[in-house]
């Protein structure tokens, strides 16, 4: 899926989005054939970036004492039905702590469940996602819990080598 076309919930950091999306750290990828299905895993565990004003700032690993950075730990499970073939759809879950250089926020916990759907037939794809969101923001004084969930649908059609439309129903719930 080209960056243009990335819903919001899963921008990534250095372009304003909300979530974690690099660790910095070790990362751990499998697979295993299963009849003709392809059942694959990821497992990362790291530094998480940082909560700075301007939003979330990746571990700069050239610089790494100017920043506080707290832990973090992703997973992800995947099942292709077909190990070749253009289904792909899995589930996942990430736990950080965000450090945080904001003044009235000490840091945040943050987990993050949910699932997955991509199907690619050349000139059709299909992308669909659900995010469920779990966050405690730990400030100077207090403590405050909030959730949400998040999801997207998307189906794209590439009428032309340099010509793709798509449509997406997105729906985020407090």
């Amino acid at each position: 899926m080209a960056s243009v076309t990335r819903p919001s919930i899963v921008e990534f950091e250095d372009d304003g989005g909300v979530l974690p999306t690099h660790l910095t750290g070790v990362f751990i990828e499998g697979n295993k054939t299963v009849g003709n299905g392809f059942w694959g895993y990821t497992f990362a565990v790291g530094y998480a970036p940082a909560l700075t004003n301007e939003g979330l700032e990746a571990v700069n690993i050239i610089d790494f004492s100017t920043s506080d950075f707290e832990p973090a730990l992703a997973m992800m499970l995947t099942y292709q039905p077909d190990e070749f073939g253009p289904i792909r759809l899995g589930a996942f879950y990430v736990s950080s702590t965000l450090a945080s250089e904001v003044v009235s926020i000490k840091e945040i916990e943050q987990n993050v469940v949910g699932a997955f759907f991509y199907g690619d037939w050349i000139q059709w794809k299909i992308t669909a996602a659900l995010f469920s969101l779990d966050n405690k923001v730990i400030s100077t004084t207090s403590e405050s819990d909030s959730q949400f969930s998040s999801g997207y649908f998307q189906v794209d059609y590439m009428f032309s080598r340099k010509w793709t439309i798509f449509g997406r129903v997105k729906s985020q719930q407090v």
